[in-house]
């Protein structure tokens, strides 16, 4: 072959050719695949850090709830206070017939009536019959809204007693006391 000799400038100008497809070629089958690959990493990172903020609003949310639930578990624990379970309703009944008597009321009727069933309670009711005078009946209104169990009165009557009156005995009235009871 013949021999070719160039001059400097030709060689530097071959070599920084050589050196600049070299850097082309390493950036196209090296560096450019790891660029895309870390932009997929990075989209993968933004979207995990996006899933975290909210799972820890969810977090802060959880305990906000479960602080709610826990006040919500007290409230009933008290509200089932008002409501005797199947046990403690005879007592409720009996405590019924007794603020009538202490009252000054003379029970002349006392008529337990069919248990009615609602969705998460039942109601008890007690159809009564006295007698006595209009203070004693307040006073009796009054011990049923000041007792711990909820005791509600219906369908109430009352009339002047024009037979055998006395000072104790002006009205006779009738009416039907309900009591409640929780269904676990």
């Amino acid at each position: 072959m013949a021999d070719l000799k160039l001059s400097t400038d030709k060689k530097i100008m071959i070599i920084a050719a050589l050196i600049l497809i070299g850097c082309g070629v390493f950036y196209h089958y090296y560096t450019s695949p790891i660029k895309k690959e870390l932009n997929s990493v990075q989209e993968e990172v933004n979207l995990l850090n996006i899933q975290v903020t909210a799972a820890q609003q969810y977090v802060g949310r959880l305990a906000e709830l479960n602080k709610e639930a826990k006040q919500a578990n007290l409230q009933l624990e008290e509200l089932k206070q008002l409501l005797p379970d199947r046990r403690g309703t005879p007592a409720v009944i009996r405590q019924t017939h007794k603020m009538a008597v202490d009252s000054g009321l003379r029970m002349t009727g006392f008529t337990p009536g069919p248990i009615v069933e609602h969705e998460y309670y039942e109601a008890w009711p007690i159809q009564l019959t006295m007698e006595g005078t209009f203070h004693n009946l307040s006073m009796f209104f009054e011990k049923t809204g000041n007792f711990s169990r909820i005791i509600s009165i219906e369908d109430l009557e009352i009339n002047a007693v024009t037979k055998d009156a006395r000072p104790d005995k002006t009205i006779q009235a009738s009416c039907q006391a309900n009591t409640y009871v929780y269904i676990n």
